[in-house]
Formats: structure tokens, C-alpha cells, sequence
């Protein structure tokens, strides 16, 4: 507090770093490869309907986004969907008995790793699993008299009040009318089982036919719709996605559920549906002098099924139960 002394001067070198002294670098340690966790490698008899889930490991503990392959061949090439951040992903309806196989790319941000190849396989479902509850969705149309249902055509339940079916079908309801005229006639459409004016019997109202329909030529806008004056159609269709429409192959197994009037007889009270199986034996485009094939403009079907008079507007169904053609 009074006097102050000043110490020697000291002094202290830095270590000269050569050139050949190393400095320690902070390395990245990549994603371990991904494990499947659901489906497990090889699974067989999966639904139709999954999440993928797997499990990886980032010894840095850093966040992870992941990249599927998938595919119907080995190994897969196509890119399912990128920069997933969760190690699950849903998948949309899968073809019945097939196999599929996926594969894991991992990512840090810096390193990616690249997971083996997994495989499984989907259930196979029989027509016998399906045709009873698809043809709760198929009806007879036709012309009600005194004697039963005089036939014309079939269609399937697209909701709870209208009925798909071909333009030409409604076309034929349209010229009895104008033919018969007479009170005492109505426009019915009765389910498979059903009984006229009893069980699962509609009286049909209005109808749509599509603006580009034209009656002259085979390749056309052949479509139309009925609407059931009261009631509720409780079983309805469903229609395939246009992605796996578009996915449809040749030798694909399909099935159709109509009316022919060689079973039912030309006038009929309970009317009973045909189911008919077969195979998609050609995919075209629906203008092919003037569009090229591929799997986007093929939307025109070509089946072998042995099919009679009555069976028109009958929906065609794929190994999944929905609707993929009329």
C-alpha cells in the first residue's frame, strides 16, 4: 500500500508446429445401414396395405433423413420417395401376391449409407375371399311389366344413389320408353339376390350420359349414370387409384359380375349375378391410329372374358376388389 518492486523479466516459447506434426481432425462416422423392422426380410403373406418401418443407427448422434428404392425387381432402381425424416413410411394398396423388394439410403447431412436388399411378398387373395361381397355392388336394369324385369343391361353401385353403366344401356331404357309409353311401366335396377319391388328393388329417376358418347363407333365415351328415385344403395364400388391403373399389366387377373340373359331369362323376379374370371389380354390407347402406347394413354382394356347379351355395363374388377374398367 506504501512501496512497489518490479520482478525480473521472464519469458516462455510457443512450440513450432513442422509440417510433419499432425493435427488431430474431427472425422464424420456415417450411418450404420439401415435394418427392416416390418416388414422382416423375406415375409411372406403381408396385406396389401403396410407402413415400411426400419431402424438405423448415427454413432454422432446426428439427424437422419432416409431415401426408399422400390420396386418389383431385384434390386430396386426406383426411387419411392426422398428425405423421409421418420424411419417409417406408409404404403398405398400393393398388388395381391406379389413380391416387392426396398432398399434404405441413409443420410447425416454429410456421409450416406446404403442398406441390403429386402424382400417380401403379398398376400394372395382368391376370387372366393371377394365375389360375394362385390356382387352386393352389381344390379340388373331393366324395364319392369306385369311379369318380372325385362332386361337391358347391368351396372354397379358408384354411391348411395347412383348406379354406373354403359351409355348404350340407357340409350336401350330411353327407346322402350318411346316405344311403350303406356302408364304401368317404370325403370328398375334390383341387386343380386334381390326381388323385384321387395328386397334391394329400385325405381330409377334421372340418368346422365356422357356428352362424348357416340353410338357409331366402338372406341367412345361408353359410359352413363342412373339415379334411384328413394332408397339407399348400401354397398357401393371402389374405384382403383390412376397410379396403379396405371401400373396394370397384361396377364393381370380380373374378374366381371354381370346379368347375361341367357341365365336370367328374358324376364326375371330374383335376379342372380354371373361372376366370370380372366386376364387382361391387351392395354391400348383409346385412339391408337392417333396416340402412342405406353402405360399413361393405355386406358383401353381388352379382356377374355367369354361374356353374353345382358352383361353390358358390368363393372371389371381387379385382384384388390375395385373397379378398373366397365
Amino acid at each position: 500500500g506504501v512501496d512497489s518492486t518490479a520482478s525480473q523479466v521472464f519469458s516462455f516459447s510457443i512450440k513450432s508446429i513442422e509440417s510433419d506434426d499432425s493435427i488431430p481432425e474431427l472425422r464424420n462416422n456415417p450411418p450404420s445401414r439401415s435394418q427392416a423392422v416390418y416388414p422382416t426380410n423375406g415375409q411372406q403373406n403381408i396385406p396389401d396395405s403396410i407402413s415400411l418401418r426400419w431402424e438405423c443407427i448415427d454413432r454422432d448422434g446426428d439427424s437422419l433423413t432416409y431415401t426408399i428404392l422400390f420396386d418389383t425387381i431385384s434390386p430396386p432402381s426406383s426411387i419411392l420417395v426422398q428425405k423421409v425424416y421418420q424411419d417409417s413410411f406408409a404404403l398405398g394398396a400393393l398388388t395381391s401376391g406379389m413380391t416387392y423388394y426396398w432398399r434404405i439410403w441413409a443420410f447425416d447431412g454429410v456421409d450416406s449409407t446404403a442398406s441390403q436388399v429386402f424382400s417380401f411378398s403379398i398376400k394372395s387373395i382368391e376370387w372366393d375371399d371377394l365375389i360375394l361381397e362385390l356382387k352386393k355392388q352389381c344390379y340388373i336394369i331393366g324395364i319392369e311389366d306385369n311379369n318380372g324385369i325385362e332386361m337391358v343391361g347391368s351396372g354397379f353401385a358408384i354411391s348411395s344413389t347412383q348406379i354406373m353403366t354403359n351409355a348404350h344401356v340407357v340409350n336401350g331404357l330411353i327407346k322402350i320408353a318411346e316405344y311403350y309409353r303406356p302408364d304401368g311401366y317404370k325403370f328398375v335396377a334390383v341387386r343380386d339376390g334381390g326381388t323385384l319391388d321387395l328386397d334391394y328393388s329400385y325405381e330409377l329417376d334421372k340418368f346422365a350420359i356422357h356428352p362424348g358418347y357416340d353410338s357409331t363407333t366402338n372406341y367412345t365415351f361408353d359410359f352413363a349414370i342412373v339415379t334411384i328415385k328413394k332408397g339407399i344403395l348400401t354397398d357401393t364400388c371402389i374405384f382403383e387409384t390412376n397410379s396403379n391403373l396405371h401400373s396394370l399389366m397384361v396377364g393381370s387377373q380380373i374378374a366381371t359380375i354381370g346379368f347375361p340373359g341367357i341365365i336370367n331369362g328374358p324376364k326375371t323376379v330374383n335376379p342372380i349375378a354371373t361372376y366370370k374370371n380372366g386376364t387382361v389380354s391387351a392395354l391400348r390407347p383409346f385412339f391408337p391410329d392417333k396416340t402412342p402406347s405406353n402405360n399413361v394413354t393405355n386406358v383401353v382394356l381388352q379382356h377374355n372374358f367369354n361374356t353374353t347379351g345382358g352383361t353390358s355395363g358390368s363393372p371389371v374388377f381387379n385382384k384388390q376388389g375395385k373397379v378398373i374398367a366397365i
